[in-house]
């Protein structure tokens, strides 16, 4: 099965780790609520006073927050320009342009403010996002090692050095650090899917443990389609396609345009002896090929 999807995966919890859910749906709404509330009292203040950067900046945070990141991109430039070497603003401005997936220009914004903030990790952390997701991976590397020796506890980046050094070939030396990652993070499901996706990729006596993990952190985000799917992937190459047959029926159903998971499922279905279902599900994965652009303008494991 391809691999390309570990990278997208981790490549989006890393932009989205400063916000991400971890409260019940009913509190989940409620700071959603107070968010709303915030842009329209920062709105309001900031129409009484268009030259504020503060208020442009406290909008933009906001509206990041709220995932609109176009909108924060705007506000954000504005408070970044008039205050240049603010680095809440310059960080906040990147960390949008990466959530708005705009991953070349974040790496040139980020090139350009690197004499200010170069000694900041979540500078480099912010680089090695953009770098990663354009594909650059050596300088990822680079970049989220940086950052690591710059604030020993900021472990998102030991997550995506981890992630990095398995994408450029050094996978039981991602592993190792991954295994002690998901053992400090016990409850986050992010480490624990990483940790699968690398085992995943070497030889059959790793699948075991690939297996564990993946199941770890699907028991801490239950029915989560990419931790589902990861776990099936981990489950065909271990041969129990019984087990991975609801995994994927389910990413299916929640993911209709995923080709890998047709795919994926089809294969299923066959060596289950339902022929019937494996060729619907041919059809399918020939039916999303022709869908696709024939020169597709997509950046390599963007989120």
């Amino acid at each position: 099965m391809p691999t390309a999807i570990c990278a997208c995966v981790l490549a989006c919890l890393a932009i989205q780790a400063p916000f991400a859910a971890t409260q019940t749906a009913k509190a989940d709404e409620s700071t959603k609520d107070k968010l709303r509330r915030a842009e329209t009292v920062q709105r309001s203040a900031l129409a009484a006073n268009p030259a504020s950067p503060e208020l442009h900046g406290a909008l933009g945070q906001t509206l990041l927050r709220e995932g609109k990141y176009e909108e924060a991109v705007e506000e954000l430039g504005v408070a970044a320009q008039q205050l240049p070497d603010s680095a809440v603003y310059n960080f906040g401005l990147a960390e949008a342009l990466l959530g708005w997936q705009h991953f070349g220009v974040a790496e040139q914004f980020l090139r350009a403010i690197q004499a200010r903030f170069d000694s900041y990790a979540e500078f480099h952390y912010a680089l090695g996002l953009a770098d990663y997701n354009l594909n650059k991976l050596r300088d990822a590397e680079g970049e989220f090692r940086e950052a690591v020796k710059l604030d020993p506890k900021h472990e998102r980046a030991k997550l995506l050095l981890a992630a990095s050094r398995a994408r450029n070939g050094d996978l039981s030396g991602a592993a190792s650090s991954l295994q002690v990652l998901a053992k400090n993070h016990p409850n986050e499901a992010p480490y624990w899917l990483s940790l699968a996706e690398v085992l995943e990729q070497m030889d059959a006596n790793s699948w075991p443990e690939a297996l564990r993990a993946s199941r770890h952190a699907l028991a801490l985000k239950p029915g989560d389609p990419a931790i589902q799917f990861r776990t099936a992937v981990i489950l065909l190459k271990m041969r129990n396609y019984a087990a991975a047959r609801p995994l994927l029926e389910h990413v299916v159903k929640l993911a209709p345009n995923n080709s890998q998971a047709h795919i994926a499922l089809a294969s299923t279905y066959s060596h289950l002896g339902d022929q019937a279902s494996a060729h619907k599900e041919s059809e399918i994965v020939a039916r999303l090929a022709k869908q696709e652009p024939e020169h597709p303008n997509t950046v390599p494991d963007q989120p």
